[in-house]
């Protein structure tokens, strides 16, 4: 009994080790071959990932694509496209930080 007692009190010591080192890199960090690396910022992607000598290169997101939060991506997202055969227009086009917001065309509004 009493060596199960002791167990029980160490396994929380073991998991918050486990988690540490698994989340070593901070919110403004991701993790790639081990290395934790600065994020690019909204509207730009990973042009190269950092190493132990250099940090994170970043890119302006090319035409019709976006990142809209802080990221370690190396493509960005594309933007929506609002299809008129489906009823929508444009309403506000995309941005480097924000994706296409769309809106239905007036003769497909709801009365």
């Amino acid at each position: 009994m009493c060596i199960f007692y002791n167990l029980l009190k160490l396994l929380p010591l073991l998991f918050m080790n486990i988690v540490l080192c698994v989340a070593a890199c901070n919110n403004a960090e991701y993790e790639i071959d081990g290395e934790c690396c600065p994020m690019c910022d909204p509207g730009k992607r990973v042009h190269k990932h950092c190493d132990e000598f250099t940090s994170t290169t970043c890119d302006s997101c090319p035409m019709m694509t976006y990142t809209h939060v802080p990221n370690g991506f190396i493509e960005c997202l594309p933007c929506s496209v609002c299809d008129p055969s489906n009823g929508l227009r444009v309403k506000q086009a995309c941005t480097l930080t924000s994706d296409t917001v769309c809106e239905p065309l007036p003769a497909y509004n709801l009365i």
